[in-house]
Formats: C-alpha cells, structure tokens, sequence
C-alpha cells in the first residue's frame, strides 16, 4: 500500500490533517523471536505508530475528486487510522513470528496509551517500509450506522435500525456476504444500546449522537469479548420465551447481570430497566416468538401502579421474579425501610401469571459470564428457567402474516363507501383471522397507535384503514406492518396520470379532483364524521390540500414507493373509478379553477408568497360555481359506486386468500437500492474558493458571510441548527419527480463522469443561499428537472436545502439579493447517485 503517496497527496491537496507519533514498548517472549535459543527470558521490542487524523468532511470529496482526476488506484481516505513506522534498526532486534497486536484508541485527543511516549513530529522515515498495521471500524459505519442510525433505534426499534444499516450498506455496494457478516456487529450496537447504554453509568454520559463515542468504545472492546453476539440458532419452534420477566430487588446496579443472564438463557429480545416505561405495546410485540420476550429490572422502590395497569390487559404474560435482599444492610431511616417493606410486600402481591424467587446468590456473581453459569449449575435458578421455559412453550401465538389495506388518496376519492358494512362474512373471511375496521375520524387518540395495538392483540388480522394515508404517513404504514408482521396492499382508483400544473407535477388528474371536491360538496352540513362537508368553510381547498401532499410525485414514483411498504410485496388493488381511461376535456372555467386552486395552495406551503383568508375565500367560491355549473359533467365521468365496492371486496378477498403461512425472509438482506437524486457533485473547496474571490468585491456578500463564520462546524444534516451545506452538488432529477427506471436510463452512462458548467450568480436571503450555474446544452445530458440549476450553499434553522429553488421569485419580490460574477467561473462537477 502506497501510504507515502497518499501522505503527500494530502500534503499537495492543502488537506487539513493532524499527524502524532508515539512508541510503544512490547514485550516478547524467546519463543516469538526466529532463531532465539528459548531461554525463556522476554525482550523489549520498540514499535513507532503514526496515528492520523482527518479533520473536515469537505476533506473527503477534495481527495476522491483528486483520484477520479488523476485516475489513479490510490488507497481511500479515512477519517483516523494508524501506520506502523519500520525502521532499519528495529529490525536487528530479532524477526517477530506473530507479533503483539496492541491497539490504540484514536478517537481520544491527546493520544497517549501505557507504555507510549510521545515522539516529535518530524521522525524521519524510510517511505518505501511505511506499512499499514490496522484494525478499525470504517468511518462512514461508524458514523453513518452506528452514531446517525441512533435516532431510527431509538425511535422504531433493532429491526428498523438493522434495516437502515442494510439499506447504507446496499448504496456503499458492499456485497450480501460482507452485509452478512457485518449484520452480527449492528446486532450486538442495537442490544448494548437498547440494554446497557440505557442505564446511568457515573463513566459513561448518557448516550447521544454527540457521546456516542465514549459508548461506542465500551461496546467494541466487550463485543470483541463474546458479549452481544447474536443468539444461537432457534432448535425449535419454541425456543425463545414469549412475554414479560420483571427481575425485582432493592438496588438495579445488583440486577444487571442478572437480567441480561436470564435474557441470553430464554433469547429474549432486550433488557429494559426502567419498568415505569414499558407500554402496552412492547408487551403485546414481547409475546411474538419469532421476536423474543423482555426482561426488565426493577427495584422494589420504583413501584408497581404501571405494572399493574399492564396486567388488566395481559396478566398471562407477566412474570415475576423477587431476588432476596438483605433489607438490615442498607443505610438508610427507619422510615424508608418500612416503607421498602411494605412495596416488597405490594410486588408479591401484584396480580401476574407466576412470583417466582431467587436467592440473593443469583446477583453475587463474579461477572456475567459467572452468573450465566450459575443458572445453569444451581438448583433453584434452574427450576426458575425451567418453569419460565415450560410456561412460555404452552403459549403458542400466531406467526402467521396479517394484511393492512390503506388509502393513499385524497377526501372524496370514496374509501368509507368502498368500506362500508364490510364484514368478515362479505369478504369471505374464516375464523381463523380477525377483521379490525378502523375509520380515521372515529378514532380517539394517535391513530397509529391504537391500530399498532389492536392488531398486535390480534395476530394474522386483516386491518382495513378507512384514512386517506398521504405520503407523509407511509412511513407509520410500514413501521406498523413491520411491527405487527403484515403485509400491505395499496387501494388506488384507476385513471391515474402525470398531471402539470405549474412547475410541478401530481399523480392524479384534474378530473379526478373535480369529483373528489363534487362528492364533499354533495354531503349535507354536518353530516360527516372528519367535519368536511359542504358546510364546512373552504372544504374545496381542504380537498386541494390534500392534491398538494403528492406535489412532485408522478405516478410511477408514487407506485414506487408503495410496493416497498410492508413485510413483503403485494400487489396494487385499482379500483375502478372513471367509466373510460379515455376523459372528455375539462371545461375551460373548471381546468382555470382547478389549476388557480393548487398554484394559490403551492404558494401557501413552500411560503413562496403571503396567501390571506381573503385569497382562500375567493378560489373557494370560483370552485363552488365551476363545480356546480359543470356538475353534469363531472357526474357522467366516474362508475357507480356499486361496480367499484363489488370489485374492491371481490380483490381483497382473494388477497386474505392467498396470505401465505409465513413471510418470505430468504432475501432479507438483499433490499434494492432506491435512488433519491442525480447529481452533479463539486468540491466544498472549489466552490468556496468562487465565492471568497466574489466577497473580495462585494462588501454585501462578505458581510453576508462573515455573520454565519461560525455555522460552518455545524452538521449539514442538522436542521435544528443554522448551517454550511459541505455536500456541495446541483440536482439533476429527484425521486420525487422521475421513476427509478428513468432515473437509470437518463443518467446511469454518466456516473463518475465530469461535466463542466459555469457559475454565474449568488442568490441569498435571510433564510437561505445559493450559487447560479449555467449548464451547457449538450444531446447526451439531460437538462436538470428544476428551472433554476444551483448549488444550495447555507441554510438557516428549519430551512430544507430544497427551498433554495424559490430565490430566483424572491428575487422578483425584493425578498433576496443577487449578485452576478463579472464573468462566470468554470466549475468542474460529478455526476453521481445518492440513495435512500
């Protein structure tokens, strides 16, 4: 490896880069050293270590656009790693077998280890026996999986934080097998997480993105000795316990091992210890076998009051576990040890499926490899196990797949017709699965919530929510069929096409708007459970509203992303909607309507202009007297409702039907790559360097700038925060906007190839700024999807980078400036794809 090289193409690259050299003196035994007669007697051997350390992301794009340049095989850049220095007189101490591996912690500044002395800077060493020495975790998996990966952890559990680190590998293009041998280490970071980082630790912070190192260190070194792994292969279907096992004493600190013994021994899914924060919910997902159950620790002091409410629901899968304390040893007022007394006693007392006990031996354990052992060996630990065991093999819960059937529509679009008076019977369903019905407008509290609940209560269950899902909401659709095993089916109407209105593009048409806005207006005042009717004020332009959630969708991409919604992919039930797939034109006034309606509500939410009530009221009236003098029009385009409702109960029977018995896992790790945009990518120093010569002439500019100096350390990606966007790029094509397959046709010839274009302006507000680029017109390139061709350079707080494609209108309303180069600047970009 060409370590020199790439020291000396930092070096010429101006990359910012700290360099710190220390000694490390090993012992080796005679036996290690070839030729040594084995007197038995150890040696000193004395080995230099170089640890280097990147300091800016934008260093990264600087030194790969070099390589793609110079086109050369160079050796990647990584954040931090370590070079053994050799020298020629290291090696007359003796030829080393196997030498010692001691590996150094470089994530801490200063750098200093046991038997380290630092060295100055400027050792000189022969280049051509620099050698890499090396065991590290890649940056971007620790960065990206293990430290960004924390809030999908933290928020929709293991298996969604599993699936984002397959999703980062898939896009880094490693291969199913490395993806296979990296899951057990992510496995092992989601469980230290979910169990051991919970808790308060007085050497440890409590974990955050920003403290994660400090964790994620404590990790690595007790995953490199066995602790995390993943469990044993299941010898059976009922292998692994199902429910909840509360491990009570006086002090959790005592419990610890304890808790996570029991749960390696029964497989359980996480160690939780705070028994005041388990819900429902996590009871309900503890009693899916193929999940594994919960062991929380709990103190006697923490009482019982949400265990109990837990148990009105399920006490038959709540067990106890009482570990004796020696209640004369603590320190503490007569008054608090009657008090402990009289909660021990409340605990015994609590309604559950068994109280079992252990002696205090149980948390007197050496460490937690002891106290597995002891589980295993004593009499009474293992009646404990054993009974847990047995209880837990006589529950048998249904792992079959359920079905979720949901409505990415708009209001008016006829879901709670197409679900009214459905019965189990109507759809032909057996006794071995129940129907859950769920209108949005009737449910009290978080929708999702209470469906994730109730279908968790009834496993295999066909759910059919009667909600308009706009995209916003697919997420909760997947997280809940991901959560409760089930599969989903989409209901869509057919006569779906791209309609253009503006600049943007939407995957229903006109048409159908009309009818949906026709079948709100036609219900009576207060009729409607969700309160839109036609005496509800502005009801046309809640209906346009909803239009706008899927503004730059087109159809395929709508259809896209909903096959990648659930468990597993199904199909799309198209319900029948028009009468022909072929339209009559829309009346003249009704198309202006329409298209004034959704350019007023699109100036509403991308705050591109003030839109007052006064403005909503008037497009409101234009829509009512369109729709009402064109109304035979629109009557006369959709089937009856009869026609539509026999079709949508004849496909989802047939799809309760087919359920198979259990999900298809065989290709679990080999999850397409989705394509977020096509790019244009530039170096962060380049572009700088153009704005930092334009701020030289521009005292607006420089002021500008000098104000936000200090968000450049902030992270791009950090919304609460004002910020430099060091991703520098100009988009192509959204998701959003082309299909995948598009995407693929128009762009995947150019990856890697440079393109350049020619910086002509900065355009900036208040809230956002962004340099203007002129892309040349050539046959082989697409021209990018949005009008204005830039590259977002900073954002306030709560600003999307996205927003910067509104300054050339702010311009025109005095509500930005621009300023123009005295002549336009040459950029060199990269095409690429950054992915979902």
């Amino acid at each position: 490896l060409k370590i020199a090289e790439l020291i000396q193409t930092l070096d010429r690259l101006n990359i910012h880069a700290s360099y710190r050299i220390l000694t490390e003196h090993a012992a080796i035994p005679s036996s290690s050293i070839v030729g040594d007669g084995g007197d038995g007697e150890e040696r000193q051997r004395r080995r230099c270590l170089c640890i280097l350390h990147i300091h800016h992301d934008s260093s990264f794009a600087k030194y790969n656009a070099h390589l793609r340049r110079e086109g050369s095989g160079g050796m990647m850049l990584f954040r931090g790693f370590s070079i053994e220095l050799v020298c020629a007189d290291d090696e007359t101490d003796g030829k080393i077998d196997n030498p010692p591996d001691k590996s150094l912690d470089w994530n801490n500044s200063p750098m200093t280890t046991d038997g380290c002395e630092e060295l100055n800077n400027n050792v000189n060493v022969d280049e051509e026996k620099l050698m890499l020495k090396m065991k590290f975790l890649p940056y971007m998996v620790r960065t990206f999986i293990c430290r960004n990966g924390l809030s999908v952890l933290q928020t929709s559990g293991a298996a969604a934080f599993e699936h984002h680190a397959i999703g980062l590998l898939s896009r880094w293009q490693i291969s199913d097998a490395s993806t296979k041998k990296w899951m057990p280490f992510f496995g092992g970071w989601a469980k230290y997480c979910t169990t051991v980082a919970t808790k308060s630790n007085a050497l440890l912070p409590p974990l955050t993105a920003q403290t994660y190192l400090h964790h994620y260190n404590e990790f690595e070194t007790r995953f490199a000795n066995g602790e995390f792994q993943p469990s044993p292969p299941s010898l059976g279907p009922n292998s692994k316990f199902c429910g909840l096992v509360v491990v009570v004493g006086i002090s959790k600190y005592e419990l610890e091992d304890l808790a996570r013994a029991l749960s390696k021994e029964l497989q359980c899914s996480k160690v939780v210890d705070d028994v005041n924060k388990i819900t429902d919910k996590d009871l309900l997902m503890s009693m899916q076998r193929s999940r594994g159950g919960i062991v929380c620790m709990a103190e006697i002091e923490d009482g019982i009051g949400n265990l109990r409410k837990l148990a009105k629901e399920k006490q038959e899968a709540i067990s106890v576990i009482m570990v004796e304390g020696n209640l004369e040893t603590l320190s503490t007022s007569d008054r608090r040890l009657r008090k402990i007394k009289g909660m021990m006693q409340s605990w015994r007392k609590t309604k559950c499926n068994m109280l079992l006990d252990l002696p205090k031996d149980a948390t007197m354990q050496l460490d937690l490899d002891a106290t597995f052992a002891y589980l295993r060996m004593d009499a009474t630990a293992m009646a404990v196990v054993a009974k847990l065991k047995e209880e837990s093999n006589g529950h048998t819960p249904d792992e079959r797949p359920g079905l979720i059937v949901y409505f990415p529509s708009i209001p008016g679009s006829g879901k709670s017709s197409l679900c009214k008076s459905i019965t189990a019977n109507t759809l032909g369903m057996s006794n071995d699965r129940s129907l859950i019905l769920k209108e949005g407008d009737q449910v009290q509290g978080k929708f999702y919530n209470v469906v994730a609940k109730e279908i968790l209560n009834k496993p295999a269950s066909v759910a059919i929510l009667d909600k308009n899902v706009p995209p916003s909401s697919f997420s909760a659709v997947h997280t809940l069929c991901i959560e409760s095993k089930s599969i989903a089916m989409p209901v869509l109407s057919n006569g779906m096409q791209d309609t253009l209105v503006g600049v943007h593009v939407y995957p229903f048409s006109l048409p159908y708007l009309a009818v949906c806005m026709s079948r709100v207006l036609k219900r009576k005042p207060k009729s409607h459970n969700g309160k839109l009717d036609s005496g509800t004020k502005n009801a046309c332009m809640v209906v346009v509203k909803f239009y706008c959630f899927y503004r730059n969708m087109t159809t395929d991409v709508l259809k896209e992303k909903l096959m990648n919604i659930g468990c597993q992919a199904t199909k799309q039930l198209i319900t029948p909607f028009f009468k022909e797939n072929s339209l009559p034109s829309l009346p003249v006034d009704l198309e202006s309507s329409l298209q004034e309606a959704i350019n007023l509500q699109t100036s509403d939410d991308m705050n591109v202009c003030k839109t007052s009530d006064e403005m909503m009221n008037d497009v409101e009236k234009k829509l009512r007297v369109s729709i009402l003098e064109n109304q035979n029009y629109i009557d006369n385009l959709t089937t009856s409702l009869e026609e539509s409702k026999a079709f949508f109960v004849s496909e989802t029977s047939k799809a309760i039907a087919s359920l198979p018995d259990q999900l298809d896992t065989t290709n679990q790790l080999t999850i397409p790559r989705s394509i977020k945009i096509a790019s244009l990518d530039f170096d962060y120093g380049a572009v700088h360097g153009v704005i930092k010569d334009l701020k030289m002439k521009c005292p607006d500019l420089e002021k500008y700038f000098a104000h936000r100096e200090e968000h450049k350390m902030n992270d791009e990606n950090d919304k609460s925060q004002n910020r430099f966007i060091t991703s520098v790029h100009c988009t192509f094509a959204h998701a959003s906007q082309v299909s995948q397959a598009s995407m693929l046709a128009s762009f995947k010839h150019l990856l890697d190839t440079v393109l350049e274009v020619k910086a002509t302006s900065i355009i900036f507000s208040d809230e956002i700024a962004a340099v203007e680029l002129d892309i040349p017109h050539e046959a082989s390139i697409p021209r990018p999807k949005n009008k204005f061709a830039h590259i977002t350079i900073w954002c306030a707080k709560e600003i999307e980078a996205y927003q910067s494609n509104q300054l050339p209108e702010k311009v025109d309303m005095n509500a930005a400036k621009i300023i123009m180069f005295e002549q336009p600047v040459v950029m060199r970009g990269t095409f690429s794809f950054w992915y979902d």
